[in-house]
């Protein structure tokens, strides 16, 4: 079963090409990482596949065209975390997380919206800031309530854009942790934009790399991100080594230039 699926999707900026030619199918229970340079598309890629960018090309959510999909509708089925928080708008974590409730509320929160934001919350380790202002708090904890507020829609996609960013390592493994065990709890599918070769190599079950405008590989991390699409990719030398099981990716040299 295909929940989400991209076809000869294409987006162009000032007349100069971001993405193009980009077609992949998502299926409940994957979890994709995105991989490749600084400016190969991955953001605007993600923006595309949530609807904030109108590209070329076909989004499809289970078979419907995603723009045949009212607003109400996308937000119940996609949930998307950005980089940082947009805007300066005072709320506490509470009500920030709160507000991904909103495409569920008629008349007013519900105790049962209430007793879903609490419960995300308390996962995410949320708890003793919970009525601070998010502008209060440590840029990692508040990266941590943007993707709280994500899961408190309940979506069957979830779009994540470097979601560990602005975490130190502790907080890189909690938010991956959980991530993960909502995807295999749940069902759901979600699409990570990454940096960190070795996370992704951990955790995502698939692995897409973006080079030149395009997709260069796509499947199992073991498969995708080898020394050679590294090399090709990132100019980067590196090895792939395992300590208790565990893959990750070691990078030795800078290859070009140096």
């Amino acid at each position: 079963m295909v929940i989400l699926s991209a076809e000869k999707v294409a987006y162009t900026y000032h007349q100069t090409p971001i993405i193009q030619d980009i077609s992949f199918e998502v299926r409940p229970g994957e979890f994709i990482g995105l991989c490749g340079k600084n400016g190969s598309g991955k953001t605007t890629l993600l923006k595309c596949l949530g609807h904030i960018l109108k590209p070329e090309g076909k989004v499809s959510i289970d078979g419907k065209n995603l723009n045949e999909i009212e607003a109400r509708s996308r937000a119940r089925i996609i949930g998307y975390v950005p980089q940082s928080i947009q805007g300066r708008i005072s709320k506490t974590v509470f009500e920030a997380v709160l507000m991904g409730r909103k495409p569920y509320i008629t008349w007013g929160v519900s105790s049962h919206d209430l007793q879903i934001v609490q419960e995300i919350i308390s996962r995410f380790g949320l708890l003793p800031f919970a009525s601070r202002d998010v502008f209060e708090i440590s840029g990692g904890e508040r990266q941590k309530a943007l993707i709280a507020r994500a899961i408190a829609q309940d979506p069957s996609i979830l779009l994540l854009d470097e979601p560990t960013a602005n975490l130190d390592l502790y907080h890189q493994l909690e938010v991956m942790e959980i991530i993960s065990s909502i995807i295999r709890e749940q069902g759901i599918a979600a699409v990570m934009a990454v940096h960190d070769l070795t996370l992704a190599m951990r955790y995502c079950s698939r692995v897409l790399i973006i080079h030149n405008h395009r997709i260069i590989g796509d499947g199992l991390p073991s498969e995708i991100l080898t020394p050679d699409h590294i090399k090709t990719v990132y100019q980067v030398d590196a090895h792939m080594s395992t300590d208790g099981g565990i893959p990750h990716i070691v990078p030795i040299r800078a290859s070009r230039g140096f």
